[in-house]
């Protein structure tokens, strides 16, 4: 959801050196972004609980030897907002939401009112909008290789891509997010029959049982799934992806 910051910041700045920081389980998502030029990857540093001083004053470190000019802080975390102070940083961009920005040079509301609801990548893009950077139609994205690309080939028939799992980051667990099992059986075999689709069963390792489960289940004959469950890294996932007519899954 900070990828539409990302084309407004490279729009606004061609010629600037972008560097994002990001953690271990997500930088897979800027280094497909074109407009990134450098990946630092800061561990588990901004996960709650995960990580420790050592590792922050590290990153401080890190940052400060690297002389940027401009950050924008996407979290509303005071430790993190703090970062770009501590590495020396002139100009600090970020959310101030109950007074967690403090260590801000542009310090940039947000709303906590339930009537005043906003997509996140709308509340990553005011940061923009407060230092007068021009928003054009930034959408999110997220771009395969071309090697990755090559990896996959066309689908002859309508194909369509099930994700079971889910309910799970490095931050919290809640299964219970989980559309029940019997029900993709049901919608899997029904796709299968009434529009001879062929189905793409996708997850990370953690998933495996739950789509054999699924596929045993059907007992359906091999060409009308694909499992691909824990097989696949996320940027050859995308690019399985960009040839399914229609993806179905979690919260």
């Amino acid at each position: 959801m900070t990828t539409p910051l990302l084309a407004v910041i490279r729009r606004a700045y061609p010629a600037a050196s972008i560097t994002y920081v990001a953690g271990t389980w997500s930088k897979v998502i800027p280094e497909h972004h074109p407009a990134v030029d450098t990946v630092i990857d800061c561990g588990t540093v901004g996960i709650p609980g995960r990580y420790n001083l050592s590792d922050y004053r590290k990153l401080v470190s890190t940052l400060r030897h690297q002389h940027f000019d401009l950050a924008f802080v996407l979290d509303r975390s005071p430790m993190l907002t703090l970062l770009p102070l501590l590495a020396g940083i002139p100009r600090r961009v970020g959310p101030d939401s109950l007074g967690r920005g403090f260590s801000l040079t542009d310090r940039v509301p947000v709303s906590s009112s339930p009537t005043h609801l906003q997509h996140q990548a709308e509340v990553y893009l005011d940061l923009a909008r407060a230092i007068k950077l021009p928003i054009d139609a930034p959408r999110m994205r997220f771009e395969p290789t071309a090697r990755e690309r090559q990896s996959v080939s066309r689908p002859s028939r309508l194909r369509v891509a099930l994700f079971t799992g889910g309910g799970s980051n490095p931050g919290m667990d809640l299964t219970a997010k989980r559309w029940p099992l019997e029900r993709y059986q049901e919608l899997a075999r029904r796709l299968i029959h009434e529009l001879d689709a062929q189905i793409l069963l996708i997850g990370g390792p953690g998933d495996v049982p739950l789509n054999q489960q699924l596929q045993d289940a059907l007992g359906i004959q091999e060409d009308a799934i694909i499992n691909l469950t824990g097989k696949t890294s996320l940027g050859e996932l995308a690019a399985q992806l960009e040839q399914c007519a229609l993806f179905i899954g979690n919260d």
